[in-house]
Formats: structure tokens, sequence, C-alpha cells
């Protein structure tokens, strides 16, 4: 493992502001980098939804590059301010909200951006924005603070090493998390299609109370139910055993919080 050398922000990057837009060019136009995107992404995603009305001028001197960061530059809470996100891809035509910082890489110091991306996300380099941001009516990023703050960094082929795996390993998170919010929404059609429409296959196959199955009122309910469907208690088809678990706790038997 090679040594992590210290370096100021300002040595790596220059610092930018974004483009001041108006609420008709909103909409339309080319691709725009917003405060909510770099607020919720490690990564800037690879098409952006936002548009703004843009002129080539503007484009130029507002681009989106692979290898710049993305900071959010102002936030009503201390621990929101200038949470970051990286371009991995060149973004033509786009350009980045005025409410957001843009830092540049200087090329004088080799920066991988898989790698940046994940240390000025981590709880170390928060902490150390949180403990150096003065805070009025609201926290705002500025010059001051660029000047000042610091990073550590190994030498480019660890920074390779640890961004790639982080950056795996993040990608099966979000495909985890996706996976996940898709089975939930399964769930809950199922659910709704049984238990509240009532309309699970009959016996052949159709849904039940869209094919004319016969409902009763249920006094309990207060409502229409499936005929044969009743109401009943939990317990008298589930036993729950808790002896074994009391055995075990006066036995010294150790359990890890999870």
């Amino acid at each position: 493992m090679s040594e992590w050398k210290k370096y100021k922000l300002s040595e790596i990057y220059t610092m930018s502001s974004g483009i001041s837009s108006s609420k008709s060019q909103a909409g339309q136009g080319s691709p725009f980098l917003s405060f909510s995107t770099v607020f919720n992404n490690y990564f800037i995603p690879e098409n952006l939804k936002d548009l703004m009305l843009t002129t080539k001028e503007e484009q130029e001197r507002f681009s989106i590059i692979e290898g710049d960061v993305f900071l959010t530059r102002t936030s009503e809470t201390l621990d929101e301010l200038a949470l970051s996100s990286v371009a991995l891809n060149n973004y033509p035509f786009a350009t980045y909200s005025g409410f957001l910082k843009r830092l540049r890489p200087k090329n004088k110091i080799k920066v991988y951006p898989k790698f940046i991306a994940f240390y000025l996300r981590s709880s170390y380099f928060r902490k150390t924005i949180i403990n150096h941001t003065t805070m009025t009516l609201r926290a705002s990023f500025n010059e001051s603070m660029f000047s000042y703050l610091e990073v550590y960094l190994p030498d480019y082929d660890e920074q390779v090493r640890i961004g790639d795996f982080l950056y795996k390993l993040n990608q099966k998170i979000t495909l985890n998390n996706q996976i996940n919010e898709e089975l939930e929404a399964m769930a809950k059609t199922l659910y709704d299609y049984w238990f509240v429409q009532f309309d699970f296959p009959d016996e052949n196959g159709k849904p039940y109370k869209s094919s004319g199955g016969k409902m009763v009122y249920n006094d309990q309910l207060k409502r229409e139910i499936p005929e044969g469907w009743g109401v009943s208690s939990w317990g008298r088809y589930v036993n729950l055993e808790m002896e074994s678990t009391m055995k075990n706790l006066r036995q010294g038997t150790r359990f890890q919080k999870l």
C-alpha cells in the first residue's frame, strides 16, 4: 500500500460557478445538470433528464467533461452542503446549474474519477466540510472554503484499484435496490388484486370478482368478501415458540446485533 499524500483541492482543480438561467429557459433545449441530480448521485447519470435553452457560448463556458466534479453550492443544512457528483463521460452541449460549483482537473496531479467520487462522499471528507462551514441563513460553498480544503490521495494505481472496487460494489447495491423495489411493487399489485379487488384467479383461471364470483357481506369487516372467506385470528394457525430462545439466553448464548 502506497503512502497517501495530502493535497489542497485548489492544487488539483479549478473551480467555476454555474449558469444563471430563468424559468422560461427550462424544459427545452440542451441537457442540463441540476442541483437535485448532483445531490442524489455519486456519478452523473449517462442521460440528463433536465433541459435548458442555452447558447453555444454558454455550452462552451459551462461545459461538462469527463473528470469534472460538481458540488452543491448552497444548502439550508450543513450536512447537505458540497455534496458531490462526478462525470465519467463527456456531455456535449450540456450546461450546469448556478446552484452548483464545478471542479475541473488541472491535470497536474492525477486523480482517478471513480476514486475521488467515493472519497468526496466519505464520512471523513463530509466531516471536514461541516467543520469548516459557517452557518448564517444558509450554508454556502465558496472560494474561501475551496482554498483550504485538503484531500489525501494514494498513488494513481491504488486509486484505480480502490475506485474500481467501490464502483463495482456500488453497482451491485444499486441493482439489488432496483430488484427490491420491483419485487415490492409486484407484491403490492398482487395484494391489491387478491385482497382489495378480489380478482384472484378462480377455478377457471379468470379474475374472481370481475367474472361474477359470488360476494357476501361480512359483519366484522363491514364489507363484501368472496363467498367462503372469513375472519380468523393469526394464533389459530401459527404457534410462536419462545422457549428455545429464552433457554439460549439463560445459557449465555451471544447474539450479534445486525
